[in-house]
């Protein structure tokens, strides 16, 4: 219930950007990709906001990171999951927002390369789940929220000018208390109104 809730206080945030023409030309997506090494899955949906002068896109992500041995108890990692933050969410993952930016090697009509860097945090969900009173399960625990960086290659394949296939190459570093840094491979949709 309350991750719904998330995602309407953030819904804004998106509507603003496609209602902007002076931004440029708005997408929204949604991603998912899957570090096989290290069984992690990540879930994104956000938008994109393609410069109109330049060969460069700026995107805001919602972003659940589902890791099985992710726990933030004490800030480390358990294969046993015992503090929830949220009725409706699994122990094992991590709500985070990105910020990032694209920077596209060639613009043609079909295929585009690009690569992208970007930085992350829980912070938002953190400070939510602090403010709901609902992560006091454990007194002495420390809840801390993560910050991280990603580096993102991969190709946006024209399907129509209003659809968009993405594939990428993607590596996540958790650069402040804790997470596992791993390399992922995913698909994306993104999509213009």
């Amino acid at each position: 219930m309350k991750i719904s809730i998330l995602l309407i206080l953030f819904f804004p945030i998106f509507s603003c950007l496609a209602s902007d023409d002076s931004l440029g030309d708005t997408y929204f997506f949604v991603a998912y990709d899957h570090s096989a090494d290290k069984d992690i899955d990540g879930y994104r949906v956000g938008a994109k906001v393609f410069d109109k002068r330049d060969d460069f896109s700026a995107t805001v992500t919602f972003w659940v990171n589902n890791d099985p041995l992710f726990e933030q108890h004490n800030n480390e990692y358990y294969p046993t999951y015992n503090v929830n933050y949220f009725s409706s969410q699994k122990p094992e993952d991590n709500i985070s927002i990105e910020l990032s930016a694209q920077y596209y090697l060639q613009n043609s009509s079909v295929f585009t390369p690009y690569f992208g860097l970007g930085v992350f945090s829980d912070l938002f969900a953190f400070m939510f789940i602090a403010a709901s009173g609902d992560n006091l399960d454990c007194e002495d625990c420390e809840h801390e929220f993560h910050i991280g960086v990603s580096a993102e290659l991969g190709v946006d394949i024209k399907v129509t000018q209003q659809l968009l296939v993405n594939a990428y190459h993607r590596e996540t570093f958790f650069a402040l208390n804790g997470g596992r840094d791993y390399s992922s491979q995913g698909l994306g949709l993104s999509f213009q109104f």
